[in-house]
């Protein structure tokens, strides 16, 4: 029987000075109803939906309704050492949980645990045991790990004054009387003030590595941990010479990162390299001293940053060098500090494995995610240019060549991605199609057959089938095949061809390509425009184009626009456009519009500019209705507001007697209210305009002083 996880357990987290962060969409949200305070470590637990259960610094417990707990003060951790406390839930059972404290001082100190009941005090949970000893001499380190049976969980630290890993299983029944000790690695010695106990400890997901940190001896060493025995072996010196504190696991498990306290450096180790220590790389030197390093629920690593409101994140840790995405400071906490700590978990919530079997191009070949907790839903990626896969369990059709497969599982909580890189031999060849984009008037037959040659890329069709589906399913279990008269009506479409050989056994390959379809814009020719030319008979006028597109557009297509053109081919070309107020160039001027709709379909339509003979009001506009020549410098002259158009021309003025006050020209172009010397008095006066190609236009005004 294997223990059911499910990933919202490390959904919720509780650090530094009330910060707190929230998985549960996936991407995590700062929180503030925390209570805890810690200078180092810190654990909490949520149920597998991600439901808040509770939280602790080592010393206090906190319910999910961030109350203190019934005997839930005075643990005897302590909130400034590296790894204070983790929470552990007992097998088998649903609501008891352990907490176990790490403590280097022997007063009240040491390796204990305590136990919640997180259904008693009315679902408000209860401390039922409290700091029940273990081992009195122990390091600040503690990790936990679940057992090869599925089942029991291994508690593991490292004792002080000792060179001894000690490790505990916990079953359904509890704690095993027989503890595990293993002897190897350096040796922690005692000192003063225990700082030599500092620095973290952590098992790999997968629970075959396990790294110890010694922050004040300057060395970090990898082992090799046993999860049927709890037996740890196989010491590696990866640091000899720097302050290492917190440390992480990539999800894949073969990268290393250690975090350098002193020094404010971020390291990676990898941990399939011939010899690991050499394959230390620098990521970054920090502005603030880096503390732990935690595997989140989406599959990054974050880095607490000392007495900092943000967090850096390890944005792709399975990735080496830069491939990781270190961001400084890129994540903000909203205003809480994180302190050195980050929250400890059980490391197997964060385990996760990629399997793939039948590797022959042409065939089936078979994917597989396991994890500690169950998925709500999987998103496969297989590497190639094929379409994304929703199965729990998929299959895929490859060419032969090497492939980086990526799957993405999402939980009540958020997702992670993994990836694993195979190989395929060799298979039918699959020639993808780019996307085929039509303009059809409603409907319009399509061969599909015309696609056979392009699939096969230069393979014989005397050797391979081509079938068309409508479906990746349909293809893939060789049911519903296609017509090759496929019908295109608007809309894009996704059809996918199955190639197999038609030797004995032959393996397939499955390809697809999409096909666009948008309709055409309607070509109905508008009406033509008409303008007056004015005062001026030149058989000029302006147009308003804007307005001519409304009737355009009458009728067409959705989101179709509209561009204007002096030529047919300009029109076609799309050079040259013109827009808005448009003064014609020829008589009878005929325009080209062209329609265009999604897709980059379009017709071309046209209509003509006719200019009439006629006035508009607005010409008339342009004499004044009086004038006041008083002196005033205001208004003082009677002259037209706007050019008449053309310099061959004259304003004749008269009074009521019909008698000529004066002639304006382009040279004189204003009166001033006088004739033969004297100022005439208020009255009407009358106007006559005359002119080269100008209809004779009379008006009147008035003088008044």
């Amino acid at each position: 029987m294997t223990a059911a996880y499910g990933q919202g357990e490390t959904n919720r987290w509780y650090f530094g000075n009330k910060a707190g962060l929230d998985f549960s969409a996936g991407n995590p949200v700062p929180v503030f109803d925390g209570q805890l305070n810690a200078v180092e470590g810190s654990t909490s637990i949520s149920d597998a939906q991600g439901n808040l259960l509770f939280y602790t610094n080592g010393m206090t417990v906190w319910n999910k309704f961030h109350v203190t707990m019934p005997n839930g003060a005075g643990l005897f951790g302590d909130f400034s050492s590296a790894q204070a406390a983790v929470i552990v839930k007992k097998p088998g059972t649903e609501n008891i949980y352990y907490i176990f404290t790490t403590n280097p001082f022997e007063t009240d100190g040491g390796f204990r645990y305590s136990i919640v009941d997180t259904a008693a005090n009315g679902g408000w949970g209860e401390v039922t045991a409290k700091n029940i000893l273990l081992n009195n001499s122990v390091c600040e380190k503690v990790s936990v790990i679940r057992h090869a049976n599925g089942q029991d969980v291994w508690i593991v630290t490292h004792l002080y004054n000792s060179n001894a890993f000690y490790a505990v299983q916990v079953t359904a029944s509890g704690l095993s009387p027989i503890q595990v000790t293993s002897t190897v690695g350096c040796e922690i010695p005692a000192d003063t003030d225990h700082a030599n106990a500092i620095g973290y400890l952590k098992v790999s997901p997968d629970g075959t590595k396990i790294v110890a940190c010694h922050t004040f001896l300057n060395k970090a060493e990898l082992f090799d941990f046993n999860t049927t025995t709890g037996q740890v072996t196989n010491a590696r010196e990866l640091i000899n010479d720097t302050s290492v504190y917190g440390a992480e696991f990539s999800p894949d498990n073969t990268i290393l990162y250690v975090s350098a306290v002193e020094e404010k450096k971020i390291l990676q180790f990898d941990l399939t390299a011939d010899n690991i220590a050499d394959s230390k790389i620098l990521l970054a030197t920090l502005p603030q001293s880096p503390g732990a390093l935690q595997l989140a629920p989406n599959g990054k690593i974050y880095i607490a940053m000392a007495e900092n409101d943000k967090l850096s994140v390890i944005n792709n840790p399975d990735k080496i060098s830069t491939g990781c995405n270190l961001t400084i400071n890129s994540f903000d906490l909203g205003g809480r500090l994180c302190m050195l700590g980050l929250p400890s978990f059980n490391q197997s919530y964060l385990y996760t494995k990629v399997s793939a079997d039948d590797l022959c191009a042409g065939a089936n070949t078979g994917f597989a995610f396991e994890a500690s907790f169950t998925p709500t839903a999987l998103s496969w990626n297989f590497g190639d240019a094929s379409a994304v896969s929703n199965q729990a369990t998929p299959s895929h059709h490859y060419n032969a060549g090497t492939y980086t497969v990526t799957v993405t599982a999402s939980y009540n909580g958020g997702s992670i991605s993994r990836t694993k890189e195979i190989t395929i031999g060799a298979a039918p060849m699959v020639t993808q199609i780019a996307t085929q984009t039509f303009c059809v008037d409603g409907s319009q037959d399509y061969s599909l057959s015309s696609n056979t040659a392009a699939l096969l890329g230069g393979q014989s069709p005397t050797d391979f089938s081509v079938t068309y589906f409508a479906s990746l399913a349909d293809a893939e279990n060789f049911v519903n095949p296609l017509p090759d008269n496929y019908v295109l009506s608007a809309g894009s479409v996704t059809l996918y061809a199955s190639i197999k050989s038609l030797a004995p056994g032959g393996c397939s390959a499955i390809a697809h390509f999409a096909l666009a379809a948008f309709e055409k814009p309607v070509a109905v020719t508008p009406s033509d425009l008409t303008a007056c030319d004015g005062l001026i008979r030149d058989a000029r006028a302006t147009f308003d184009l804007d307005a001519q597109t409304a009737e355009i557009l009458s009728g067409q297509p959705a989101n179709c626009t509209v561009k204007y053109y002096e030529s047919e081919e300009d029109a076609q070309n799309q050079d040259n456009p013109v827009s808005g107020e448009y003064a014609n160039t020829a008589i009878n001027q005929t325009l080209y519009a062209r329609i265009t709709g999604a897709g980059g379909c379009h017709e071309i339509v046209s209509f003509k500019l006719l200019v009439e003979k006629c006035n508009d009001t607005a010409d008339y506009d342009i004499f004044p209705k009086f004038f006041t020549p008083n002196g005033d410098g205001y208004n003082d002259a009677w002259e037209v507001k706007a050019s008449i158009g053309t310099p061959q021309y004259k304003i004749q003025i008269f009074d009521r007697y019909g008698r000529l006050l004066k002639t304006i020209t382009e040279s004189d172009n204003n009166w001033n209210g006088t004739f033969a010397g004297r100022d005439l008095p208020s009255d009407d006066y009358w106007f006559v305009l005359s002119g080269e190609n100008i209809e004779e236009y009379r008006g009147h005004f008035s003088l008044k002083r």
